[in-house]
């Protein structure tokens, strides 16, 4: 996951850089004037400064993970296109694409490392990677447009393909973050709500119990993917009994639940889940 993001951020830092020190060679098979150039560099950094806040919001709609692989494809193609661009009009429409799919790459690939490492130490040593990622494509960009220029301009957009497809590759192994699926029991508005959020996408929440009067957002189902299974059950009919026959050992916790926690670690309990030390948490009173 820390290698996939580290490459999208600099890859998006590349871009932004590397393409200055191959104006000239791009005038002199395109023409134009300057102010053609100016939109060469500045449509990439326009579309990603304007749309980065958005973006934001739209990954943690979607899942940092989905908008990142999104982004990610998008920035791939828009490279290709700006590689094989006819003109350069053209070669303009693909850097705001280009620079489109930057802004959606850039908070989702920040928020994969909050979800990858839940402690604070590694998870700042996470992030120190992942900017000294831009760092180097920072330094080393305008070298590296120098080099490949000598060659053709064009080299500088299709060198994001390799490094794009070591990305995919890279964040597909991953698997995504989060439970394959969660059992909830209690039927309550802030339960529901975090079964459904440690989840991954495409995952499945079975629940049995809930009340006719909790409500769960449809738009959240709809971007988290999540899959839910039961409903509205009279839990009063058979929880006691199940209750009972957990504390006196009739049904053995230990081979139905992973973790044993205090009820008022509920939070702790989705987060083992989440990262994969759990499956089911038994809450004790």
């Amino acid at each position: 996951m820390l290698a996939a993001a580290v490459l999208g951020f600099f890859m998006i830092t590349l871009d932004a850089v590397v393409v200055n020190v191959a104006l000239p060679s791009v005038r002199g098979e395109f023409g134009g004037g300057i102010t053609g150039l100016q939109w060469v560099v500045g449509g990439y950094t326009l579309m990603y400064a304007a749309l980065l806040l958005s973006a934001g919001a739209l990954a943690d709609r979607a899942g940092a993970r989905r908008a990142f692989g999104t982004g990610l494809w998008v920035f791939l193609a828009a490279s290709a296109a700006c590689g094989l661009a006819p003109s350069l009009s053209a070669l303009v429409a693909a850097r705001f694409v280009q620079g489109a799919a930057a802004a959606l790459m850039m908070p989702s690939s920040m928020a994969l490392l909050g979800q990858a490492y839940q402690d604070p130490a590694r998870r700042a040593r996470a992030v120190a990677v992942w900017a000294m990622g831009a760092s180097v494509a920072a330094t080393s960009g305008p070298v590296l447009g120098g080099v490949l220029t000598v060659v053709s301009w064009r080299l500088i957009f299709f060198i994001n393909l390799p490094a794009g497809a070591i990305a995919l590759a890279l964040l597909a192994r991953t698997g995504g973050l989060g439970a394959h699926s969660v059992i909830e029991a209690v039927g309550t508005q802030e339960s529901m709500m975090q079964a459904i959020r440690s989840t991954r996408p495409g995952g499945h929440v079975g629940f049995v119990g809930v009340s006719h009067g909790v409500e769960l957002p449809g738009q959240e189902l709809f971007f988290s993917h999540v899959h839910l299974h039961g409903g509205p059950a009279p839990v009063r009919r058979f929880l006691p009994d199940l209750i009972d026959l957990i504390w006196k050992r009739a049904i053995d916790p230990g081979k139905v639940f992973d973790l044993e926690l205090p009820l008022d670690q509920a939070a702790e309990a989705y987060r083992a889940m989440d990262e994969r030390r759990a499956i089911k948490v038994l809450l004790r009173p």
